[in-house]
C-alpha cells in the first residue's frame, strides 16, 4: 500500500499539494497552540481540505511530522550526493547549513517538546544517510555490527552538537560548526589509534 501512495504522488501533483497544505497547516497551528491540543479538524480547516483527504495521506498528526522528517532526510541526502570530494568537514558544513535553513522548524519542535519524538523517527533514516556518505568517501566498513554502532554513535554526536548550537542561539556560522564537528571527529579517530 505504501508503494501505491508513492506511485500516486509521482503521477498526481494534487496529492503532493494536499500533503504540503496539511503539513504547513500543522506547522502554523503549532506556532499558536500546544501540539497535543491541535485537532485534525483544525488542521483540515487551516489547510482547506476535507477530512477524507487528510486520512488518505496521513494516519495522524504525528504522521505529518514523520513524513516531513522523511522529506528533510531525502533533501539532506540529495545535498550529500551533490557534493564532490566529501570529507568530514564538508559533511559538517552541509549538515549545519541544511539545519540553518530549517532552524525555525527545529525551534518549533523544541518549544513543543517534540525533539525526542522527531529524533527517534529521524534516526530511522540514519542508515540511508550514512550509506550515501560512505559510498562517496569509499569508507571501508570493518563489519556490519560495528558499522551499525559507529553510525548511530556519530549520528547521536552530531545531533547533540546541533541541539547545543540551537541552545546557544545558533550564533556560530555553519563553517565554524563544521570545524568543531571535524575536530571532535578527529579526536574520536585519534582515540582509536
Amino acid at each position: 500500500m505504501a508503494g501505491d501512495k508513492s506511485m500516486i504522488e509521482k503521477i498526481n501533483p494534487s496529492v503532493i499539494r494536499s500533503k504540503q497544505f496539511i503539513t504547513e497547516a500543522l506547522l502554523e497551528l503549532m506556532t499558536e497552540e500546544d501540539f497535543n491540543s491541535i485537532k485534525i479538524t483544525e488542521i483540515t480547516r487551516r489547510a482547506q481540505v476535507d477530512r477524507k483527504t487528510f486520512y488518505r495521506n496521513f494516519e495522524s498528526k504525528e504522521d505529518i511530522l514523520i513524513q516531513y522528517g522523511d522529506l528533510l532526510a531525502q533533501e539532506f541526502i540529495k545535498k550529500i550526493k551533490a557534493t564532490s570530494e566529501l570529507n568530514c568537514y564538508k559533511v559538517g558544513l552541509i549538515y549545519f547549513e541544511f539545519w540553518l535553513q530549517h532552524l525555525e522548524f527545529l525551534k518549533l519542535l523544541l518549544r513543543q517538546n517534540l525533539l525526542v519524538f522527531f529524533t527517534c523517527k529521524f534516526n530511522k533514516r540514519v542508515p540511508d544517510i550514512f550509506k550515501e556518505i560512505t559510498s562517496i568517501t569509499n569508507y571501508q566498513e570493518i563489519d556490519e555490527e560495528f558499522y551499525q554502532y559507529q553510525m548511530h554513535y556519530i549520528a547521536g554526536g552530531i545531533w547533540n552538537l546541533l541541539l547545543k548550537w540551537i541552545e546557544d542561539g545558533a550564533i556560530k556560522p555553519p563553517h565554524e560548526m563544521a570545524l568543531i564537528f571535524k575536530s571532535l571527529f578527529d579526536f574520536k579517530v585519534c582515540c582509536e589509534r
